[in-house]
């Protein structure tokens, strides 16, 4: 069995609008508040260097498999955001 992290992932150079997007999307799709939701699923809402040492403390805890949820509007800008800005330097 493989140790895996399930995650809901909002980054973004400004911190405020990436958890905007994170409340906004949250509440949108449980049609509960954000507060309520993060307090029973793991998330992250930041600036990429808040994204990148959140999920290092998974992996060095023992994660070895990363699924990735983009609370975003836009989740493919989202995605490659990730892709250039903090998947490099998680490993």
């Amino acid at each position: 069995m493989t140790p895996a992290l399930y995650v809901t992932l909002t980054a973004h150079a400004d911190r405020n609008q990436a958890r905007r997007e994170m409340e906004a999307y949250m509440e949108a799709y449980y049609g509960v508040p954000y507060t309520v939701m993060s307090q029973m699923q793991g998330c992250c809402a930041g600036a990429p260097a808040e994204c990148r040492d959140w999920l290092r403390e998974f992996i060095r805890q023992g994660a070895r498999s990363l699924v990735l949820r983009f609370a975003s509007p836009k989740p493919a800008e989202q995605m490659r955001f990730f892709a250039r800005e903090i998947l490099p330097a998680v490993d």
